[in-house]
């Protein structure tokens, strides 16, 4: 019996062998692996192509998105401009310039406003420090050498000083 056993381990250790052969994928030929070799390099190079021509449709987007913008700034840049010259051009700005240049400098308020507003503020007076000054009343304060009639303070402190030069004479 012994020498069964050892047929049927034999028997049996070939089999096993034969179900692992089973269970490994079947050898390729050369031929098979070189085709399959340049499917994959293809398949890269297909994804590689898709990712430059994403890449440049990206661009092409960047570019469009770019050019809206730059159109986009320009027309508000210029829309900007009307607005000011608008405000400092209109005939309510004349005698109100500085207040014409707060609105259109200072703030976002449309042309419509600020002709309203402008209506409605007082003209400014005078062109500034000279307009004020020529309101007001000027003292006469030259050098006192215009031969006219001394104050009653001047003529106390010419006497004062009369009196006291005539003192020291004396002594």
């Amino acid at each position: 019996m012994p020498r069964s056993n050892e047929l049927l381990s034999r028997v049996g250790l070939a089999r096993a062998e034969d179900d692992e052969e089973d269970k490994k994928p079947f050898a390729k030929t050369d031929d098979e692996e070189t085709a399959e070799s340049d499917e994959d390099e293809k398949a890269e190079n297909a994804a590689e192509s898709d990712d430059e021509e994403d890449k440049a449709e990206s661009d092409d987007d960047e570019e469009k998105a770019e050019d809206e913008e730059e159109e986009t700034s320009a027309s508000s840049r210029a829309a900007e401009r009307r607005r000011i010259a608008g405000i400092l051009g209109c005939k309510e700005a004349k005698g109100r310039e500085a207040q014409a240049r707060a609105f259109a400098l200072e703030s976002d308020m449309s042309v419509k406003d600020a002709r309203r507003f402008l209506a409605a503020a007082p003209k400014e007076s005078g062109t500034g420090l000279a307009g004020r000054m020529a309101s007001v009343i000027q003292p006469d304060v030259g050098a006192g050498g215009d031969g006219g009639a001394a104050s009653e303070v001047d003529q106390a402190a010419a006497g004062i000083l009369k009196f006291t030069r005539q003192g020291s004479r004396r002594s």
